[in-house]
């Protein structure tokens, strides 16, 4: 099952402003965590003449999936957070939770590979 998350992209990064951004968490590699930054597909149906508010960009989410979210709220805020997707509903999880799902995920992919 597919769910999709709408983040707006606010301002101009050529201004340095921070995109949007939704990276699937894979496991863990030597220099931390793996993952895949997603591709969004952007909607301009209510920006803003200057495009600088209203950009908003969609991501398909994937149920049992892992992800780390980057969503500017404004100028100067930006709200990061791990979250993931069960039975179509988009779950918020502590750094601690999130490292405890994908340690799990790791394990049980080892362990079906062994099998």
């Amino acid at each position: 099952m597919l769910t999709t998350i709408k983040l707006e992209s606010i301002g101009n990064i050529r201004q340095g402003n921070k995109p949007s951004w939704v990276k699937r968490l894979i496991g863990f590699n030597r220099d931390g965590i793996d993952f895949e930054l997603l591709k969004g597909y952007t909607d301009y149906s209510n920006s803003n003449s200057v495009g600088s508010r209203g950009i908003y960009r969609n991501y398909f989410l994937i149920d049992e999936g892992l992800y780390q979210v980057s969503s500017p709220q404004s100028w100067k805020s930006i709200d990061q957070y791990f979250c993931k997707v069960k039975n179509g509903e988009v779950v918020r999880l502590t750094f601690e939770e999130a490292m405890l799902c994908l340690e799990k995920q790791v394990l049980a992919r080892t362990y079906m590979k062994r099998r």
